[in-house]
């Protein structure tokens, strides 16, 4: 069970020292490569997640999986994480340092969902277009859903602007209904 409160205590704990040392987008990618690495290696998670194996033996592999690729802090953080058994709490950890970073640096991060990929100018058009609605730097992650009719579909902080034809069509349908409702 992840509880995104100690998450977010081990993250800024991170943060501040990280910032403080100058550091902060390089332990950012340590971070990230150790979640990625739970992520995507079942028998590293296996391992780790595991109460069967003893919390030295645990820092022992991280140490030798990840002990040249990543900073000293980074390894010492993911260190006492296993200590203090908040192993499950680590890809937390690395998406709320992502978030304060990203509030640090007052970027937005926008999600663009279409149904093709799209040219590096589109995407620089949509970028400068977000840019000044927000008035905040933008990274943008892209995804492509093949489901979508045609459009696009950008989604930050708690605001979505649909303009793909499904969104239009379910707000032509809204608008008829309403109508219809309206009438009767």
């Amino acid at each position: 069970m992840v509880d995104t409160r100690v998450a977010k205590r081990y993250a800024q704990a991170l943060f501040e020292s990280a910032k403080a040392k100058g550091i902060v987008a390089e332990v950012e990618s340590d971070f990230h490569l150790i979640s990625d690495t739970l992520h995507s290696d079942a028998s590293f998670r296996e391992f780790l997640y595991s109460p069967q194996y003893g919390r030295e033996d645990k820092q022992t592999l991280l140490t030798a999986v990840f002990g040249k690729n990543v900073n000293v802090l980074t390894l010492e953080l993911t260190k006492l994480m296993l200590s203090k058994q908040r192993e499950t709490d680590i890809p937390g950890v690395a998406s709320e340092f992502t978030r304060l970073r990203r509030d640090s640096e007052k970027i937005v991060h926008a999600v663009v969902t279409s149904t093709e990929v799209l040219t590096a100018d589109q995407k620089a058009a949509l970028v400068s277009r977000l840019q000044s609605q927000t008035g905040k730097s933008i990274e943008a992650e892209y995804k492509v859903d093949p489901t979508f009719i045609g459009g696009i579909k950008v989604s930050y902080d708690d605001f979505v602007l649909d303009g793909t034809v499904k969104g239009s069509l379910s707000k032509l349908r809204e608008h008829l209904r309403h109508d219809l409702l309206k009438q009767a």
